[in-house]
């Protein structure tokens, strides 16, 4: 196990960027998100360097990483802007407290060059926002399966701009399918 050891690798991508003191009668589902990721390998050489920054396509939150067979990362769902929560800021989107979904999934080779580790190349873009309450897995099929659910109450739905409805999304290669909503109704499908 010692190869394994040294090429352990801690790694925090994106996140919220708001002071933890400001009123939240003061954010904004508009209020900048990070950037970049952080990562650090866990061997002696590694902790002796400390946290390594590099930046992503764009700011994300709320987002999964899922580790592919491959070894690479696949950073899907979330928001480029707002905070965590719902309903419970001084500006939002309709009654959400973060807007400007992230539709497209991005690859992450940790193998890569510092500053070429991130891709969005042949990636497709998704219509079905998934910011709250979302996750992803990969099948034995090496299908990436998406799910996203998410409480509220039906009174303040008419103001929800992100629905809470069922949908599939099944890419034309047929590799990679992706599911929206009610983790109940799903699971059994995925």
């Amino acid at each position: 196990m010692p190869l394994l050891r040294d090429r352990l690798t801690l790694q925090f991508c994106g996140g919220s960027n708001t002071d933890d003191k400001m009123s939240p009668k003061k954010m904004t589902s508009q209020m900048a998100t990070v950037g970049f990721c952080q990562r650090m390998r866990l061997n002696d050489y590694g902790i002796k360097q400390g946290w390594q920054t590099e930046g992503m396509p764009s700011p994300r939150f709320m987002g999964e990483a899922i580790i592919m067979p491959d070894g690479k990362l696949m950073l899907v769902n979330g928001a480029q802007t707002g905070v965590s929560g719902f309903n419970n800021i001084g500006s939002m989107t309709g009654n959400s407290n973060a807007d400007n979904p992230v539709l497209q999934p991005w690859i992450y080779d940790p193998l890569a060059t510092r500053g070429s580790r991130f891709s969005r190349t042949g990636m497709p873009t998704s219509k079905i926002p998934r910011m709250y309450h979302s996750t992803a897995t990969v099948r034995a099929q090496t299908w990436l399966c998406q799910l996203r659910d998410r409480w509220l109450d039906r009174r303040r739905a008419r103001r929800l701009l992100f629905n809470t409805s069922s949908r599939f999304q099944l890419l034309p290669d047929g590799r990679v399918m992706v599911a929206g909503s009610c983790v109940s109704c799903m699971a059994s499908l995925c």
